[in-house]
C-alpha cells in the first residue's frame, strides 16, 4: 500500500487512444490498489479514452478525468500561469518530454515523480521497454514496493455481457476472433491470409468470428463470399442500444477461445477480454507495443525475412494459434 498521507494524487499524460487506454488499465488497477482511499485525477494534454470510450470501465479506478488540461500543448505554456489544479500530495508525470515535465512540475504538489527522470526501477532494476514497464517503475518509486500486474479480463457493463451472450450463445465448437484491420495498411497482415487462416480454423472444427472496425466494413462482403460460415456478431440486434465500439469488441472476444490481430487497437481489445492472443507484428516493435495479455504469442515479420507483414507465413500463424489453444 502507498503512502497513506497521499490523499490527492494527480497523473499527467499526453493522451490515450484505445490501445494505450486498455493496457493502462493494468496500471490504474495497481495504482488504486496502492492508494485505495486517495482521490485520483487523470490529466491529459489532448483527448483520452478514459473520458469517453473507456469511462464505463474506469469509474471505480479514477475519480476525475481532465482532458485538454492546459499542460504540454506548446513550450510557450511555461511562460503562463499553470492550470489551477491541485495541490496534489503526489503528482506523477507519465511522459518523458522535458518541457512538458517542467510545465507539469509547476502544478502545486508535495511530491513529484516523472518518467523524464526515471532511469532505473525498484532497487536499481532496469526498466523494460514497454510503456507499461515505465508506468510501473513510477508506481513502485512512489510506494517503495513492487506492484503486481492484474491481467484479469475487463469487467464490462452487464448490458454488453448479455448482448454478447445473445450474439454468441454457448456451443461446442470453439470460436476464434479474427481482427484483420489496423490504423495503416503497413501494419496489416494481408486480408487473404486472414481468410485462409479462418478457413483452416473452420476445417478444424472451430468457428471464425470477425471483428471489423468502421474502416473495414467493405471487407465483409469479401469475407462472406470466401467463407460463408464466418460470423460478425458485433452487428447482432442484441447490441442495439448498448455501448458501441471497442467495448463491444471486448465483449465479443470474451466469448472466444482465442484471437488473432495485427499491431492495432483490436489486439488490445482481445487481450482485455482475457482470450489468448496471437499478435502479428511487422514494422513496429512488439517489445514496446505488444498488447498486455494473460496468455499470448507473437509472430514478427522480421523473423521471416523483412518488415512487411506479408512475410509472416500462413503456416506459422496456424501453428502458433494451435499452440495457444492447447495452452
Amino acid at each position: 500500500m502507498g503512502d497513506p498521507s497521499a490523499r490527492r494524487i494527480g497523473i499527467f499524460s499526453y493522451q490515450e487512444v484505445i490501445g494505450d487506454g486498455l493496457y493502462k488499465i493494468v496500471f490504474l488497477r495497481a495504482l488504486r490498489r496502492a492508494f485505495p482511499g486517495a482521490e485520483l485525477t487523470w490529466m491529459t494534454t489532448r483527448d483520452t479514452v478514459f473520458a469517453r470510450t473507456l469511462a464505463p470501465v474506469t469509474g471505480t479506478l479514477l475519480d476525475h478525468v481532465v482532458e485538454h488540461c492546459g499542460i504540454g500543448a506548446t513550450p510557450g505554456a511555461l511562460l503562463r500561469r499553470p492550470p489551477a489544479f491541485g495541490p496534489f500530495d503526489l503528482l506523477i508525470d507519465t511522459q518523458a518530454l522535458l518541457w512538458r515535465t517542467l510545465q507539469a512540475w509547476r502544478v502545486p504538489h508535495r511530491r513529484f515523480l516523472s518518467a523524464a527522470f526515471q532511469r532505473r526501477g525498484l532497487r536499481g532494476a532496469p526498466i523494460g521497454p514497454h510503456s507499461l514497464d515505465r508506468l510501473f517503475a513510477l508506481l513502485e518509486a512512489a510506494t517503495g514496493a513492487s506492484a503486481a500486474r492484474d491481467l484479469s479480463p475487463l469487467t464490462l457493463p452487464a448490458a454488453l455481457t448479455a448482448a454478447a451472450a445473445a450474439a454468441l450463445p454457448r456451443q461446442a465448437a470453439p470460436r476464434i476472433a479474427l481482427a484483420p484491420g489496423a490504423g495503416g495498411t503497413r501494419k496489416c497482415w494481408p486480408l487473404d491470409n486472414f481468410i485462409a487462416l479462418a478457413r483452416i480454423q473452420s476445417e478444424r472444427g472451430r468457428q471464425p468470428v470477425f471483428l471489423l472496425g468502421p474502416q473495414e466494413q467493405q471487407w465483409r462482403a469479401l469475407i462472406t463470399q470466401a467463407l460463408p460460415c464466418a460470423l460478425f456478431p458485433e452487428d447482432h440486434p442484441a447490441f442495439a442500444g448498448t455501448i458501441g465500439g471497442p467495448l463491444r469488441a471486448v465483449a465479443v472476444a470474451s466469448r472466444c477461445a482465442a484471437g488473432v490481430a495485427n499491431d492495432a487497437g483490436p489486439g488490445h481489445m482481445i487481450a482485455a477480454s482475457g482470450a489468448p492472443l496471437l499478435s502479428l507484428f511487422g514494422p513496429t516493435s512488439p517489445a514496446k507495443f505488444r498488447p498486455i495479455a494473460a496468455r499470448s504469442a507473437i509472430l514478427r515479420a522480421q523473423d521471416y525475412g523483412g518488415p512487411e507483414m506479408a512475410a509472416i507465413p500462413l503456416t506459422a500463424a496456424a501453428a502458433a494459434l494451435d499452440a495457444l489453444l492447447v495452452g
